[in-house]
C-alpha cells in the first residue's frame, strides 16, 4: 500500500515519538480508508495533520488523539506493556553485587577527547568490550588491529 505524504508525516512523527506500537494501527486505518470499508472525513485529517504539525503538542497529545481515531473506527491496538523501573534496578544491583563477590572492581577514569576517540576507534575496530580492550593494553597483547 502507497502511502500519502501525510500519512507518511504522521508516521514519522509517531515514530520519532517513541509512539511505535501505533504505527501499525495507524498504516491499517488508512488502508482501511482507502479501501472504502471505514470514511474518514476530511475534517478528521485536518486535525490530525494541526496536532501533527503543532509544535506544542505533546507526546501524550498526540498518543491520546490518535487512540481516540482508532477507537472512533473500532480498530483495536495493543498499548505497550509498563515496566517497573525497579525490576531493571535489581538486576542491575544484583549483577554488581555478584561482580563485587568475584573480585572485580569499579574504577573511573578521565582521558582527553583524543584518547576517548582512540578508544572507542580501538573497541570499534576489534569488537571487543572496554573492559576487554583495557586487559590486552594492560597485559601487553599485540594482536590489536590499529588505523
Amino acid at each position: 500500500m502507497i502511502l500519502n505524504k501525510n500519512s507518511l508525516e504522521v508516521i514519522e512523527v509517531l515514530r520519532s515519538n517513541n509512539l511505535n506500537h501505533l504505527v501499525e494501527p495507524f498504516v491499517k486505518m488508512v488502508e482501511l480508508d482507502k479501501l472504502g470499508k471505514i470514511k474518514i472525513h476530511n475534517m478528521t485529517w485536518k486535525v490530525i495533520m494541526r496536532d501533527i504539525y503543532d509544535p506544542m503538542s505533546s507526546r501524550q497529545d498526540i498518543e491520546m488523539m490518535i487512540v481516540s481515531y482508532l477507537v472512533n473506527f473500532g480498530l483495536a491496538y495493543v498499548p505497550p506493556k509498563k515496566q517497573k523501573p525497579t525490576v531493571s534496578k535489581e538486576r542491575v544491583r544484583k549483577h554488581r553485587a555478584m561482580r563485587k563477590e568475584l573480585g572485580y572492581k569499579t574504577i573511573s577514569i578521565e582521558l582527553s577527547p583524543n584518547n576517548y576517540e582512540k578508544m572507542k576507534r580501538y573497541k570499534k575496530l576489534n569488537n571487543l568490550t572496554y573492559n576487554d580492550l583495557i586487559d590486552k593494553l594492560l597485559n601487553g597483547n599485540n594482536s590489536l588491529k590499529y588505523r
